[in-house]
């Protein structure tokens, strides 16, 4: 159908019709006197069970539905759909205002019914939500240890400017600024003036660029992509939002950003591959020594914090099997694999236990990763040096952190692109002094020079 007969159908009041087309997408495609098709169905309280099912699993929709009062399908939104941001707020939180106490708990036994894990991994944000409406929820998992618990002052001249980037991120929600705020107080600590430069930057990038945003992702350590237009944090890790911003300013802001820099990287970097391998191997060696040493003593304390809570392993595994229970789940994904749970209710606590296996291994990686952060990034910069080699296993020790050697094979700058990335971030962290000199012992003054010199040239106060 074109849109001259979209149109006709409104015009005449045949709305029936209109909400039966066959391509339903065509609703929040076309407009008609400035609004789109779909709102005159429901303004008119017209929905049919396919709009429902869009509604359930795609952001644009369920803002139409929340923008029109069509909340009874809304209860049984995916959790995904509920916690992306529309109009500087969570959908949820757009949703809980506008229900009440009944369905607020209908709502929350279907978020735990359909997405039971992905409830899990965001049941403090739920909880925080729900409190603003009165409505006080048990804590069931055990707290995950995000970046954002420390609290980190900032001196009051900066007040302003950290307000000037709340207004230029305004399209954000409340949790994702205050972790991307929180990263940047950190880098303050540091080198305040970097920083305040960096903060400058991205205000301007913003309103050069309104589209651009940033957000947050349990299912991601970090990203930026220029074609999306976002870059994405863990909120598990520290310092992953300065090598995802190293990775903007190189795309679009540096100056030396040419085949000169490149020639010179790749120089470098013949060297390194040629003399350094035997370093680099030992190195890393050493280091994944300490880091499974980590691992051990993570696990430890994972125990301890459930031993804390509820007195007892198995007393948190009742505690689960009854909230499973109560919310009746038929399957639970995990890692993207089903775990099937009804109608064997005997085999709930075996189901359990491996949803606690799970659970632990990624309590205890985002602890030593996060531990271990600044490290990584070395190794993913010794990585990119070697194209690839360490991830790809061609060397005597197993990779931690890095990209495919095709990744580089099909980009000339991303070996560049990356070892700037890890530098710059390494730089910014409290142990840059320890791990630029690591750095320097396994592939020499060279490359730190050149680095050095590529960001005094492009980032900073100094350039514009």
């Amino acid at each position: 159908m074109e849109k001259r007969e979209y149109n006709n159908l409104v015009i005449n009041n045949e709305l029936e019709k209109l909400a039966n087309i066959h391509n339903v997408d065509d609703l929040i495609k076309y407009k008609y006197l400035y609004r789109f098709l779909i709102e005159y169905l429901l303004e008119s309280g017209i929905h049919t069970k396919i709009m429902d099912n869009h509604a359930v699993n795609r952001v644009e929709w369920a803002y139409f539905y929340l923008k029109y009062d069509i909340l009874k399908p809304l209860l049984n939104c995916n959790l995904n759909i509920l916690l992306k941001t529309y109009n500087n707020e969570l959908l949820l939180d757009s949703l809980l205002k506008k229900l009440d106490n009944n369905d607020r708990l209908k709502l929350l036994s279907n978020m735990k019914c359909n997405n039971y894990w992905d409830f899990r991994n965001n049941e403090d944000v739920i909880i925080r939500l729900y409190s603003k409406y009165g409505i006080s929820l048990s804590k069931v998992f055990i707290d995950r240890p995000t970046i954002n618990k420390k609290n980190i002052l900032f001196s009051k001249n900066i007040i302003s400017l950290i307000d000037e980037f709340k207004e230029a991120f305004s399209d954000c929600d409340d949790i994702t600024l205050s972790f991307y705020i929180t990263e940047l107080k950190r880098g303050m600590k540091v080198d305040k003036n970097r920083v305040i430069d960096d903060i400058r930057k991205l205000i301007n990038y913003k309103r050069k660029h309104p589209d651009f945003h940033l957000a947050i992702s349990n299912n991601s350590e970090g990203e930026y992509d220029y074609n999306k237009k976002h870059i994405i944090i863990s909120p598990y890790r520290n310092n992953i939002f300065s090598h995802e911003f190293s990775h903007l300013l190189y795309d679009n802001l540096d100056i030396e950003n040419n085949i000169d820099v490149l020639r010179r990287y790749q120089t470098i970097q013949k060297k390194i591959n040629k003399l350094c391998i035997s370093k680099i191997t030992n190195y890393l060696n050493d280091f994944h020594q300490n880091y499974d040493q980590m691992l051990r003593y993570f696990s430890e304390i994972y125990y301890h914090e459930i031993k804390k809570k509820y007195h007892s392993y198995n007393e948190y595994i009742k505690v689960i099997c009854e909230d499973i229970e109560k919310n009746h789940p038929e399957m639970i994904m995990v890692d993207d694999g089903l775990m099937a749970i009804y109608p064997d209710f005997n085999k709930l606590e075996d189901t359990v236990v491996e949803l606690l296996m799970v659970e632990k291994e990624e309590y205890v990686n985002n602890l030593t990763r996060n531990f271990y952060s600044e490290e990584l990034m070395l190794e993913n910069l010794l990585d990119a040096l070697l194209m690839g080699k360490i991830y790809d296993g061609f060397l005597d020790v197993v990779s931690l952190s890095g990209h495919e050697g095709i990744d580089f094979l099909e980009s000339d700058d991303l070996s560049f692109n990356e070892c700037l990335a890890n530098y710059d971030a390494i730089k910014k962290s409290n142990k840059a002094d320890r791990l630029i000199s690591d750095l320097r012992d396994i592939v020499g003054y060279e490359l730190i020079e050149f680095l050095e010199n590529y960001l005094k040239l492009n980032r900073g106060s100094n350039k514009k």
